[in-house]
């Protein structure tokens, strides 16, 4: 069974394109240039489900990078509706 990091399009790519530093508009279209190779991905939701597995409870600002198309604050969100609905079943 092939890994799905195997199957990644981001394989082999300068890992600074998915945390990218700075401000402002050149900051803001890195942001966007890496979500977008992301949402092309075949493998973006096996990403993103290990990048909450891994990140787990940790605080949004302690997360970092771009993973499975989403930004920090947004894998938060996600992890925190999760959480909810486990809770209320």
């Amino acid at each position: 069974m092939t890994d799905w990091h195997d199957q990644a399009q981001c394989r082999g790519t300068d890992p600074e394109t998915f945390f990218p530093a700075g401000f402002g508009a050149r900051y803001l279209t890195r942001i966007e240039r890496a979500k977008d190779d992301c949402w092309a991905c075949q493998v973006r939701l096996d990403c993103l489900d290990d990048a909450l597995n891994r990140e787990g409870d940790t605080a949004a600002s302690m997360r970092h990078g771009i993973r499975g198309g989403l930004e920090p604050d947004q894998r938060w969100r996600v992890h925190q509706q999760l959480t909810e609905r486990k809770a209320a079943s």
